[in-house]
């Protein structure tokens, strides 16, 4: 699945922040989502669906879409640039993926909330949080958010 749009605007295809549930299931389908997944059995105001087969997870909370991750493995989601797909689990590295956001003109900035010890965040214009975690070699991407809480501000 192409995330150009997604890194630009925060709309993953049919998938968006504050979708309610129905809406959610609509657009999806229980095919597709899954079953719901409660991390805490007594309190079930807040829940999971793994999403084609578990690439995309997304957090329900109180009847409406409160964030969701996008997993860089299993070469599902691709960024399509000049002709070719980057798929993100090769494009994972600070530079390499900094420097394609560059080549697309798609705007971004370092989110210092997430950056500490050994992680480095950035948000894009589509308000999507990507945290790269790192060791002595080199920094990977491990996830990429949406969520209600953080906004890109231009520096």
């Amino acid at each position: 699945m192409n995330i150009y749009e997604f890194l630009k605007t925060g709309v993953l295809g049919q998938l968006s922040v504050k979708y309610t549930e129905e809406v959610l299931r609509q657009n999806f389908g229980a095919g597709v989502l899954g079953d719901k997944l409660f991390p805490d059995k007594a309190y079930n105001d807040v829940y999971y669906y793994y999403a084609y087969g578990g690439v995309l997870e997304i957090c329900v909370s109180f009847g409406e879409v409160s964030h969701f991750n996008v997993t860089i493995y299993e070469n599902f989601f691709y960024i399509e640039y000049a002709d070719k797909k980057h798929y993100l689990s090769e494009v994972n590295t600070f530079p390499a993926f900094t420097d394609l956001l560059d080549a697309m003109k798609i705007n971004w900035t370092f989110l210092s909330k997430y950056s500490f010890g050994k992680q480095l965040a950035i948000i894009t214009e589509g308000n999507v949080v990507i945290v790269f975690t790192f060791n002595d070699q080199e920094k990977s991407a491990d996830k990429f958010q949406i969520n209600l809480n953080d906004r890109f501000e231009r520096a």
